[in-house]
């Protein structure tokens, strides 16, 4: 279930990364107002309905090791603390899907208040780091104001 999460995810990222059709004066207000607001996800695994959003600055390779730099943002009105970090490499198998080739992940320390937002570095020592395929970056939170959030399904202890 969880790799079918990750597909889906893929799947939009990719979408989004499309240029859109030009569009006329008059359905540029509808799209300005279809656009503001996210569409509603459910989900029954708790972590994929409270993900934190990631922002990436700056991303360099050496071929080997990737070096990521960027910003994890809280959207939350209560903080976070402690945030799960997974990152899922993805070569597209040429109609619209993908393959997970590897997934690793990581924990930091960090309390993030809510609105607020902590510097994301983290160095990934993958094979994949320097090939044509595509990566996702996913951050859950491990303690949402004084509730434990169970990690994502994919994740090893």
């Amino acid at each position: 279930m969880r790799l079918q999460s990750i597909a889906v995810v893929a799947l939009l990222c990719c979408a989004a990364c499309s240029t859109p059709p030009p569009r006329s004066a008059d359905t540029q207000e509808s799209a300005a107002a279809e656009t503001s607001a996210p569409p509603a996800v459910e989900s029954t695994n708790p972590t994929e309905s409270v993900p934190l959003r990631v922002v990436m600055t700056d991303q360099t390779t050496d071929g080997h090791v990737m070096l990521m730099r960027g910003r994890i943002i809280n959207p939350h009105t209560v903080p976070v603390t402690g945030v799960r970090l997974q990152i899922v490499f993805i070569i597209p198998d040429g109609e619209g899907g993908g393959k997970v080739q590897e997934i690793q992940q990581k924990e930091v320390g960090s309390t993030i208040p809510p609105g607020g937002s902590t510097p994301l570095r983290w160095d990934v020592d993958s094979m994949y780091a320097s090939g044509a395929g595509q990566f996702i970056v996913a951050a859950y939170p491990k303690r949402l104001g004084d509730k434990d959030m169970p990690p994502p399904d994919n994740w090893k202890e």
